[in-house]
């Protein structure tokens, strides 16, 4: 890199952290950079396709992008700070800050730049911020092959099955009196009981084995899914429970199963962080597995979230590329702890996850009694949930605590004595509850499958109006007939359009407004008059004719 375009490059923007995956310009030199969300609308038309990040903050992005590209932002006024101008084999991580008085230590042990108030970025060359720093600090990998596409900010909301507003459904009443608080503290128990699950260590690999030969007694399908970070070869754990009507669409059910603690290698029980939400999974699992639901349920234990989330985003950047069709992940991170009287959890959502949030809330209101608050955020990287919003799904972090108020976090004190297992309880029920809402609980007859819908605009001198059309597939059951519903709300409620159930496998809507989005969802009617749960919904909008 040439002086000159360094020096200009240096005397860009203001305090930050970003950066921009854009390796295709004239120049391969690259720098690491912070772009404000503010700037956006400055970026020229011509290269913001090509520009994405490799991490979402609360108010700008983190990039790396060719030093030519970040001169060009540069001459178009976008707000771009310059945090490192040789950012190649380095190993850059996001801190939060506590205090003050973690800025020191933190400048002690590696080069760091503050962020904002409560965040740094960390990096000691390509050394691993979890073996260097204190064990109490939180810490997220940047992951600089993330390709976070630049939108505004929090970005549009993410896609999920239709929950139109109704009563409690019984089977998910039944399922959710299944959970065992005594399950709950035996898995506990037995994770404490490996002593540490400190990723990179033995008994860490022996704790993964244990979750596997669990998951598979309960006759799920049960897969390794290894990698390597660092240096060290690790696993997640992951089980399924095959949809019955559309088993591409899948609901996942985590958290991380490793642990740290001042004393890591040796004695990490990390019976809340999260031996609590391990359990969790494994519990939702057990209730689950005897059940059927219309979509894919995948019960998920990742490994070295404790360095950074490297487990977790080995996964969702797989699925992203396989496209897979993830409508909802749910993350459990330290559910036994609850520091508030009258109990509450906490859910950390961004934008895109704003729905999901709320169908949270209120099934754990319904079906368990708990109290939710909801902490909405545009970047909250210290969990398994955050790779999963860089991959674009529906994600949220159910915690006791959204900054952790355990005295006992990372700590070799951390042991099932201090936990209190019947908010653990509510948090399993609840969490439960709203995976098999998600799921859908598959009814009899199954719901219609493959729906899809196209619309096209008529115009005439003085109106224009909207037809639309709707087909789905044929059920593989012996039904009757079908009806279809509609909504202009997401979620409904629905008008129902069919006045009997009509065999056909299409049908046409007409003279719609044009200005007005639709959404439809389609049941099954047997001979006996019942009917189906709704189909996955689909808006109007996804297609339309040439």
């Amino acid at each position: 890199m040439t002086t000159k375009r360094l020096f200009a490059l240096l005397l860009l923007g203001s305090a930050g952290l970003l950066g921009l995956l854009g390796f295709g310009a004239a120049s391969t030199e690259a720098v690491l950079v912070r772009i404000e969300f503010a700037s956006l609308p400055l970026v020229p038309p011509d290269i913001r396709p090509g520009l994405f990040a490799v991490a979402e903050l609360q108010d700008a992005w983190l990039a790396v992008l060719p030093e030519e590209t970040a001169l060009r932002l540069a001459d178009a006024g976008v707000g771009l700070e310059i945090l490192d101008a040789q950012p190649a084999k380095k190993a850059y991580f996001l801190v939060r800050v506590r205090g003050q008085g973690d800025w020191p230590v933190l400048e002690r042990l590696g080069r760091t730049v503050r962020l904002d108030a409560a965040t740094a970025l960390f990096w000691a060359g390509d050394r691993e911020a979890r073996e260097i720093l204190p064990a109490d600090f939180e810490i997220a990998r940047v992951f600089l092959d993330t390709a976070i596409p630049l939108r505004e900010a929090g970005g549009p909301a993410a896609l999920l099955p239709a929950l139109p507003a109704r009563a409690l459904d019984p089977a998910i009443v039944q399922l959710v009196a299944q959970v065992s608080q005594a399950r709950l503290t035996a898995t506990i128990s037995d994770l404490e009981g490996f002593r540490t699950r400190y990723a990179s260590t033995a008994a860490c690999e022996s704790a993964g084995a244990y979750l596997y030969d669990a998951f598979s007694r309960l006759g799920l399908r049960t897969e390794y899914d290894p990698f390597i970070f660092s240096s060290y070869a690790t696993r997640n754990i992951v089980a399924t429970l095959p949809g019955r009507v559309e088993p591409n669409r899948e609901i996942i059910v985590c958290g991380h199963y490793d642990s740290t603690s001042n004393q890591r290698t040796t004695l990490a029980p990390g019976a809340d962080d999260n031996g609590s939400g391990t359990a969790a999974v494994l519990e939702i699992a057990r209730v689950l597995a005897g059940s059927a639901f219309d979509y894919t349920v995948k019960f998920i234990c990742f490994s070295a979230e404790e360095w950074g989330l490297y487990g977790s985003q080995h996964y969702a950047a797989a699925a992203q590329a396989a496209g897979e069709v993830i409508l909802a992940v749910i993350n459990m991170d330290m559910i036994a702890f609850p520091d508030r009287s009258p109990w509450m959890l906490d859910i950390v959502r961004n934008t895109p996850s704003a729905d999901l949030a709320r169908h949270f809330v209120a099934a754990a209101s319904a079906y368990a009694g708990l109290t939710v608050n909801t902490v909405a955020v545009s970047s909250w990287p210290y969990s398994d949930q955050s790779p999963f919003w860089n991959a674009g799904y529906a994600a949220l972090c159910a915690i006791e605590n959204e900054e952790p108020g355990n005295p006992y976090y990372h700590k070799t004190t951390d042991t099932l004595s201090t936990l209190t297992m019947g908010y653990a309880l509510r948090t399993v029920q609840a969490s439960l509850a709203t995976t098999a809402e998600l799921a859908r609980p598959a009814s009899t007859p199954v719901s219609p499958s493959g729906v899809v819908v196209r619309s096209r605009i008529s115009r005439s001198l003085y109106i224009r109006t909207k037809t639309v059309g709707l087909r789905w597939n044929a059920n593989s059951d012996a039904v009757v007939g079908y009806h279809v519903y509609r909504t202009t709300t997401p979620g409904g409620p629905y008008e129902r359009l069919t006045t009997a159930p009509q065999t056909a496998t299409e049908i046409m809507d007409r003279f719609l407004d044009a200005g007005v989005t639709y959404y439809y969802a389609v049941s099954a009617v047997d001979a006996q008059g019942r009917e189906s749960r709704y189909s996955i919904e689909v808006a109007d909008s996804e297609a339309t004719w040439n």
